[in-house]
This record gives structure tokens, C-alpha cells and sequence, in this order.
């Protein structure tokens, strides 16, 4: 159970993902679940994101210099999970089961544990201001800036 869920995290909770790291595992006879990470790359930018919707401005930092970051791709990550959050968050407010909140809403069971306790700090105020930070990351970023972005996005975040 932990080496799948572990899977599953570093897959970003994408099934297709966690299928191409089953072939790989099958087809190399790497099935330990100390090679998950060698069968499963991380998405550049992913733990950037990561932090930055959990608050870690000192993570999402070391992981943007640590590796390439696609601007485009983590905007676009970052507006998906703030869209997630909201949904959580009402579910929460409405005090729905997690099976309601799946069916209804379309938060599946792993995004509600992943972000169980994190989607109170979204309110809609909040998810506004993210999006117009991510709306002007998002042009300077179309217009040619490359140095700078994931600074300004995670002291502004």
C-alpha cells in the first residue's frame, strides 16, 4: 500500500502515469519499490507547485533552482489545483462525505486526502489572488521573461 500511494504521489494522481511506470517496471524487472523514482520522473515543476499550494516558500525556492521549471505547464498545474481547492473547500463547507464530494463535485478520494487539510486556506479571496498572480506570471512569461517567475510567484503566493 505505501510503495502504491507513493506511486501514485509522485505520478501526480495521473493513472496513466502510474500504467507507463508498470510497463517500465515490467519490462526492466525493476519492481522494488526503491526504483519508483526511477520509473516514475517527477513533472518539471510539479514539487514547485507542490510547496507553493502548501505554503512552503523555502521548498518551492530550492525546487525551482534545483531543476528546469516549465513555466507554461506549472501555470497551468497551479490554475487546476486552485480549481481542485475551491471544489474541496465547499465540499467541506457543505459538509459532504467524501464519496459526495467525489460524485458531486469531482474531487476524487486521493486529491480530498492529498488536500484535506490544506484546502481551508483557499477561500475565494485568496483563490482570486492566485489566479491574477498566475494571470501575470503567465504574461511575462508569453512575453519572454525566464528569470524571475517562480521568485515572484512564490514571495507573492
Amino acid at each position: 500500500r505505501n510503495a502504491a500511494h507513493r506511486l501514485l504521489t509522485r505520478a501526480g494522481g495521473d493513472l496513466g502515469a502510474v500504467r507507463d511506470a508498470g510497463s517500465k517496471a515490467r519490462a526492466t524487472q525493476l519492481t522494488d519499490a526503491k526504483y519508483i523514482d526511477v520509473l516514475c520522473e517527477a513533472r518539471p515543476g510539479e514539487e514547485f507547485a507542490e510547496c507553493l499550494i502548501a505554503g512552503d516558500v523555502k521548498g518551492a525556492l530550492f525546487a525551482a533552482r534545483a531543476a528546469y521549471i516549465a513555466y507554461g505547464a506549472v501555470i497551468g498545474l497551479l490554475d487546476s489545483r486552485l480549481g481542485l481547492l475551491s471544489r474541496l473547500r465547499e465540499g467541506q463547507r457543505r459538509q459532504l462525505e467524501p464519496r459526495d464530494i467525489e460524485r458531486s463535485l469531482g474531487v476524487s478520494r486521493f486529491w480530498q486526502g492529498r488536500y484535506r487539510d490544506v484546502a481551508q486556506q483557499y477561500p475565494p479571496t485568496r483563490v482570486r489572488a492566485c489566479r491574477q498572480l498566475l494571470a501575470r506570471a503567465d504574461s511575462a512569461w508569453r512575453t519572454g521573461a525566464d528569470r524571475g517567475i517562480a521568485e515572484v510567484l512564490a514571495a507573492n503566493w
